[in-house]
């Protein structure tokens, strides 16, 4: 059940939105150095575990895209229900 959209749960939700995307960019770094080092050292493991380590990123990714639209979704239909007034 999708909890109402509030200030304080609209914060929440753009915290762990940013926790997420620094984790996945810190795994990204990681990810990045690994690959250089299989392919200098021709580590054929190595590249295996990069490819692997790549497929969970991509998740990630996808699961932060999600979260990122479910934020929208809330911010629009809240604005939309609270119009500014025009003076």
């Amino acid at each position: 059940m999708e909890r109402p959209h509030t200030s304080r749960a609209f914060q929440e939700e753009l915290s762990e939105l940013s926790s997420r995307l620094v984790a996945m960019g810190a795994r990204c770094c990681e990810l990045i150095e690994m690959a250089s080092r299989a392919m200098s050292e021709r580590d054929a493991e190595l590249a295996a575990r990069v490819e692997a380590a790549d497929r969970r990123i991509d998740h990630d990714e996808m699961e932060i895209d999600e979260l990122t639209v479910r934020i929208d979704r809330k911010s629009t239909r809240l604005n939309s229900s609270h119009p500014v007034s025009s003076r």
